[in-house]
């Protein structure tokens, strides 16, 4: 069973110390710590399938470097007895502090549908939590709990009648009440020393205030008073302390402690980032790339301007990272799913409903601790705390199998298949809009999603190339029994993964010469197709194959293939884009023709994106 919340443990900046320390107690014997945010704004940018792994890092990262995050949820999950979780969930409202002053961005279309999953902005403006940077952390505990002595200004002369008044009458008392201080005073009852409150005043006058005192000080040797600034019925004055050696040091603590809860607040829920991380648990998020650019850009420092320097800060603090839309698209994770069939809707509310009401992947139960027990029934998707509460349960229920390390190796008895799929998902992160799959370790750290297949790299394609015109070459078994899919990277690329049979192999080098060949020689696409290995693309480097003869290539291959070739000479005849036989690899250049040529593999990777 997964037990059922509806909102997180709501945290605001009146209510972050009491959450803080409650999370901090339950950190060390967490199993895992999920995550998720909400943000003001996550586009638009051009999704293109043929996009880079640096040139999509570069995409998102700007986003992430424009908008600002909302609500910060983090669930800690405590495993009581095996396969039985506790779930602590939490919901930090962040708005960004004044110190650092920062301008805050909104995407129209994100904030509406917030409001529509009922995002409660009146608390995120009002009690919105603060955050900082490391670096800006380091800067306020330096300005905080080490303040520069006051300086020393001008000396300040008192020229009006009716200030020269006030300090005569302030200073007549106080030197009576110093006078009567033999300068060996006799211990203050706690907690309170002896002290002389001046009449509340403007603050040129506490200057001159402050000025007078300490020259009698000097004048009187005395290093028992000390001075501090206080209301008083709602107005500012200066207070005289009579000390001595304890209640000195008792004072300096108090100050210091102040000070302490001064910084606290300022550095609000980036102390629950530094808790996670200290934690050195498993992370775990659903689309997790997003989250974590956002976490480091908003808690951590500005983002790096490369992905593998991204990913290498991103080891350095986490162990072991799971991404619960990679887990659930990777293979078969349901026990009524037919052995490698994927699931078609990988989302984050349909995982866990599916998991809550259909019982699967049974022996997993999940409950909420009393502490949260005042919650709703119904739960609020889009909602960070109860977002991470339902990633952790779907990745507790989608690996009841193993016991995670912290170096993210899988142990503990079950299916071969579930141990299986924790050793690939282990610091794996799902692509969205994306022939990608992001690693965060290893080389390289980006890889094909058909993993345990091929995926081959088309560049020099043309409008008049269909995605039934490439498949048309699987139809007579090209790679016997595997399945393939089509995934157009741009209006000139696509992308071919081809998926063996369990335990086939497929011979990449032997699939791409066969591909060229069979597309070329059957006339299926425009003869000016190169079919690249998915390492070239990777590494930005589309290195062309030998053109094959026209004239020597054998007759088009299958039905399809006739139906294309067929196609193509008519559509020579009556004029296409297409400057026929002699002029394929110049597509646009012929006059008329809106389309760029394209001159080199690759070139065209950021045209519109075919979906």
């Amino acid at each position: 069973r997964i037990g059922r919340l509806s909102m997180a443990h709501a945290v605001t900046r009146h209510t972050l110390p009491e959450a803080l320390a409650d999370l901090e107690a339950a950190l060390p014997d967490a199993a895992f710590v999920a995550i998720d945010f909400e943000m003001s704004g996550i586009g638009p940018w051009r999704q293109d399938q043929a996009d880079t792994a640096q040139e999509r890092y570069t995409k998102m990262a700007a986003v992430a470097s424009k908008y600002t995050v909302v609500q910060f949820g983090v669930c800690v999950y405590t495993e009581t007895s095996p396969g039985q979780f506790d779930s602590r969930p939490y919901n930090f409202f962040t708005f960004p502090g004044k110190d650092p002053d920062r301008d805050i961005t909104l995407s129209s279309s994100s904030i509406k549908f917030l409001a529509e999953n009922k995002m409660d902005f009146q608390t995120w403006l009002c009690d919105g939590i603060p955050y900082v940077t490391a670096s800006q952390a380091e800067e306020l505990r330096s300005k905080i709990l080490t303040p520069a002595p006051p300086r020393k200004g001008q000396r300040v002369e008192v020229t009006w009648d009716a200030d020269k008044e006030y300090i005569a009458n302030a200073f007549r008392d106080f030197d009576a009440w110093l006078a009567e201080q033999s300068g060996k005073v006799e211990k203050p009852p706690p907690p309170l020393p002896a002290e002389y409150i001046f009449p509340p005043c403007n603050s040129w006058l506490r200057r001159v205030v402050y000025q007078e005192i300490e020259d009698r000080v000097v004048a009187a040797e005395r290093e028992d008073i000390e001075t501090e600034s206080r209301s008083v019925d709602g107005k500012q004055t200066v207070v005289a302390l009579l000390l001595d050696d304890e209640a000195k040091a008792a004072r300096a603590a108090r100050q210091l402690e102040e000070r302490q809860a001064k910084l606290d607040k300022a550095l609000g829920v980036t102390r629950v980032f530094d808790a996670v991380v200290a934690a050195k648990k498993p992370l775990i998020g659903h689309n997790l790339l997003y989250d974590l650019m956002f976490m480091l850009k908003s808690f951590d420092e500005d983002l790096p301007t490369t992905y593998n320097a991204f990913a290498a800060r991103v080891e350095e603090l986490f162990p072991v990272v799971f991404d619960t839309k990679f887990l659930a698209s990777t293979g078969s994770v349901f026990p009524s799913q037919a052995p490698g069939a994927k699931l078609d809707d990988t989302t984050l509310g349909t995982l866990y409903q599916k998991l809550a009401s259909d019982g699967e992947l049974n022996g997993v139960s999940i409950a909420a601790p009393e502490f949260f027990s005042r919650y709703r029934e119904e739960g609020t998707f889009h909602e960070a705390g109860w977002d991470a509460h339902c990633t952790g349960a779907v990745f507790a229920a989608l690996s009841p199998a193993y016991v995670i390390d912290t170096d993210g190796s899988p142990a503990g008895e079950g299916p071969e298949g579930i141990r299986r799929l924790a050793a690939v998902a282990a610091n794996r992160l799902h692509g969205t809009g994306t022939i990608m799959r992001w690693c965060l370790r290893g080389d390289p750290l980006t890889q094909a999603i058909a993993e345990e297949g091929a995926t081959i790299y088309l560049t020099g394609l043309t409008k008049d190339d269909k995605t039934n015109h490439i498949s048309a070459i699987f139809a007579e078994k090209l790679v016997g029994e595997a399945r393939h899919k089509v995934e157009w990277g741009s209006e000139t690329s696509a992308f071919i993964s081809v998926y063996p049979q369990p335990g086939a192999v497929i011979d990449e080098d032997h699939l791409i010469r066969e591909v060229h060949a069979k597309l070329i020689s059957g006339r299926m696409v425009s003869s000016s197709v190169q079919v690249h290995p998915w390492e070239h693309f990777c590494a930005g480097v589309a290195q062309p194959l030998a053109p094959i003869d026209e004239a020597e290539a054998p007759e088009p291959h299958g039905t399809w293939g006739k139906v294309n070739a067929a196609w193509k000479k008519i559509s020579w005849v009556f004029g296409s884009s297409e400057a026929g036989p002699a002029g394929d690899g110049d597509v646009g250049a012929e006059s008329g023709s809106k389309r760029p040529a394209t001159t080199a593999a690759g070139d065209n990777r950021s045209k519109r994106a075919r979906w």
